[in-house]
């Protein structure tokens, strides 16, 4: 009589956390250079199928940062000289949530 029972407790007003996704662009090969001013990062919402953002590296590191709620998103990379690059991310919430997402990205140089 309430010393044993079990609660739960749904907060809806509360703002999902946030998870960072970073990591660096790389090439396969050593002999081909990245240009990073000319990466193009296409971020899109799987579920809504909406583009939820675009984003550019670091041009002098080639490092990139992008910051998502939960959800499974579609990451597209293209620069021209490269094969583009197309990833699905499921980003978690409540128990599996994890604050970064240490994802490095190794480009294949067109033949």
């Amino acid at each position: 009589y309430g010393d044993l029972d079990i609660y739960r407790v749904t907060f809806n007003n509360v703002e999902p956390k946030y998870s960072v996704i970073k990591g660096e662009i790389l090439s396969s090969d050593t002999t081909k250079k990245v240009s990073y001013p000319d990466v193009f990062i296409t971020v899109t919402d799987t579920k809504t199928q909406e583009v939820f953002g675009n984003y550019v590296p670091n041009s002098n590191t080639g490092r990139y940062v992008i910051i998502v709620p939960p959800g499974k998103y579609h990451i597209d990379l293209q620069l021209p000289g490269f094969k583009n690059y197309s990833e699905d991310v499921n980003v978690l919430d409540k128990d599996d949530f994890k604050t970064e997402i240490n994802k490095n990205i190794a480009l294949t140089p067109e033949k």
